[in-house]
């Protein structure tokens, strides 16, 4: 989430609370994400896929920053500036220990 010179976030956490098998290869995630103090709870769509003893997904959750009580960066009124909606990309990989 780094947008130019824009602060970065105080904090950033993403803690999965339920995830359903939708169909082969494909999850519905809740999760609460937390940016900068304020928690929401989000679902969205994951693929994700057996590879030997490793388990790999993707995911992308999209979401407004303004949401979280931060707006996008902007500068020289306006001539160089970005959206409010930001679309954060999940690679996971998972190995039983």
């Amino acid at each position: 989430m780094n947008d130019l010179l824009a602060p970065m976030p105080d904090s950033f956490t993403f803690r999965s609370t339920t995830i359903t098998s939708e169909k082969d290869g494909q999850y519905g995630v809740t999760d609460h994400l937390t940016i900068r103090r304020v928690a929401k709870l989000v679902r969205f769509p994951a693929n994700a896929v057996m590879e030997g003893h490793m388990l790999r997904g993707t995911a992308t959750l999209e979401f407004a920053r303004s949401a979280f009580g931060y707006g996008p960066y902007s500068a020289l009124l306006g001539a160089i500036r970005n959206k409010d909606a930001v679309a954060l990309h999940v690679d996971l990989v998972a190995i039983p220990e």
